[in-house]
């Protein structure tokens, strides 16, 4: 079995016998402030628990 990681860009693709098994769409780092997760073909943020939007992009600060 041949296996091969390829960078390109910001993702990362590997194959294994030159078919394409994974694309890591989280290094580009696109959840904000919460945890990317590669999925098939599109990645998910779960955001911190301050943090909202599809990127985690927004956040509540709270006044004490």
């Amino acid at each position: 079995m041949f296996y091969e990681a390829l960078k390109f860009h910001d993702i990362t693709i590997v194959t294994v016998n030159n078919i394409i098994v994974k694309i890591h769409e989280c290094l580009s780092s696109p959840c904000v402030h919460g945890t990317c997760v590669s999925l098939v073909n599109k990645y998910e943020c779960r955001c911190s628990w301050d943090a909202f939007g599809v990127n985690c992009e927004y956040y509540l600060k709270l006044k004490v």
